[in-house]
C-alpha cells in the first residue's frame, strides 16, 4: 500500500500470538498484526487527565479478552475489555507518581512491583480484585525506590535501588523481602536481569556491568568503552542484550564466545521527538521482542539473534481515528491543531 508512510512509537506493549498490543501517545490503545504488517487503532482511554509526565503506563498484560495496563505516572490501573470495548478502573489509594516499575504474571495473579509506592499489589485475574500484598516500607525499613526488577521464576522477583548496592529478593510465596549486598558500598545499581545461572546488574555511575552467579557471588565484570547509561536484558541463556538509553547504540554479548556484537543506530532526526532511546523488551513464546526506539523498528530475537525486523506503519485511516478521538477528549496539544486543519483539508480535497 502506497499510503503506508508514517510510523508510531509504542510506550509499552505485550505480545499475543501474531498480534502486538501497545500504547501510543499515552492514551491510545493500538494493535499491530505481524502477518499483515499494519497498525490498527483500537480505543481511546477515557477518564485519564492530561499527563504531567510521559509514560503513564509502563507495563501491560493480555489476559484472555482483557488488557491490563499497569501505571507508572498515573494513579489508576486500567483494564480494557476488548470484546465489549469498555473500561474498568482501579484507583490506587494514596499513590504518588511514579507508582510501579514493573509487573509479573504468577499463577492466577498479576504482581505489581513498586517504583515509589508503599506496597506490592496483587491483582486477581478476571475478578480484578486488588490486594495490598507486601508492605515494602515495613519490610525494608524505608520508603521504596526501585528503578528496575526482573523475574526469576514463579516465586521470586529481584529488584534494585539506584541509591545503593543492594539486590532485593521478593518472595511472593512468603510475602517477604530479603536484602543482599552486592559489590562495594560505592556501587549503585540501576538495572538488573537474570537467567537460570547468572544475575547481571549495571552500575552506570561507575560504568561497570557486574556478572554474578545465582548465589550472588561475583563472577566477572565488563566495561563498554565510550558508552554510558546502559540497560541489560537476557535474550537467551548465554546472550545479553545491552543498550544505551540515550544514544541508540546496542549490542549482544555472547557469554559462550565471550564476544560483543555491536550495532550503531542513527538517532539525530529522532532526538527532538523521542529523546529516550531505551528499547522496550518483551518475552513471549521462546522469543524476545525488542522495540528499539532510536531505530523505530521491532525486532524478534530467537536464541539470541535477530529473526525478523518490522516497522510499525500506519495509514490515513489510523491517523483519522487518532485525531478524532484525541481531539474530542481534548488530548491533542494546541500546537497540533494546525496540523489537524491541514489533515482535514487533505481528506476533503481542499488545496
Amino acid at each position: 500500500m502506497d499510503n503506508l508512510k508514517k510510523f508510531v512509537w509504542p510506550v509499552t506493549f505485550c505480545i499475543d500470538k501474531e498480534e502486538m498490543w501497545f500504547i501510543y501517545k499515552e492514551v491510545n490503545i493500538c494493535k499491530y498484526n505481524f502477518r499483515k504488517g499494519i497498525v490498527e487503532y483500537v480505543a481511546y482511554i477515557p477518564r485519564i487527565k492530561e499527563p504531567k509526565m510521559p509514560n503513564l503506563f509502563f507495563r501491560m498484560h493480555k489476559v484472555g479478552d482483557y488488557l491490563v495496563l499497569i501505571p507508572t505516572n498515573e494513579t489508576q490501573i486500567v483494564i480494557y475489555n476488548i470484546k465489549k470495548n469498555s473500561f474498568i478502573y482501579k484507583t490506587i489509594i494514596d499513590a504518588e507518581c511514579p507508582v510501579f516499575i514493573s509487573s509479573y504474571e504468577i499463577g492466577e495473579y498479576i504482581y505489581l512491583i513498586p517504583f515509589t509506592y508503599r506496597y506490592v499489589l496483587r491483582i486477581r485475574k478476571y475478578s480484578w480484585q486488588v490486594e495490598e500484598y507486601i508492605d515494602v516500607r515495613n519490610q525494608i525499613g524505608e520508603a521504596p525506590f526501585f528503578n528496575d526488577s526482573c523475574q526469576v521464576d514463579q516465586r521470586y522477583v529481584l529488584g534494585i535501588n539506584p541509591k545503593n548496592n543492594v539486590v532485593y529478593i521478593f518472595d511472593m510465596k512468603k510475602r517477604e523481602i530479603i536484602q543482599r549486598d552486592v559489590g562495594d558500598k560505592g556501587n549503585m545499581y540501576e538495572y538488573i536481569t537474570t537467567n537460570s545461572e547468572k544475575i547481571v546488574v549495571v552500575d552506570n555511575r561507575n560504568k561497570v556491568i557486574r556478572i554474578l552467579q545465582s548465589d550472588f557471588k561475583k563472577e566477572n565484570e565488563m566495561w563498554i568503552e565510550g558508552k554510558e547509561n546502559l540497560v541489560v536484558n537476557f535474550v537467551d541463556e548465554d546472550k545479553l542484550l545491552i543498550d544505551s538509553i540515550y544514544d541508540g547504540w546496542y549490542g549482544i554479548y555472547d557469554f559462550q564466545g565471550r564476544q560483543l556484537y555491536e550495532e550503531n543506530c542513527v538517532t539525530n532526526k529522532l532526538k527532538g521527538d523521542n529523546p529516550n532511546c531505551r528499547g522496550i523488551v518483551y518475552y513471549y513464546n521462546n522469543s524476545v521482542y525488542y522495540y528499539n526506539n532510536s531505530k523505530n523498528n521491532m525486532q524478534e530475537i530467537e536464541k539470541g539473534w535477530i529473526k525478523r525486523e518490522m516497522k510499525l506503519k500506519i495509514d490515513e485511516c489510523f491517523e483519522e481515528k487518532y485525531f478524532e478521538n484525541n481531539l474530542r477528549n481534548n488530548f491533542i496539544e494546541e500546537s497540533r491543531i494546525e496540523n489537524l486543519a491541514a489533515f482535514v483539508k487533505y481528506f476533503r480535497g481542499i488545496k
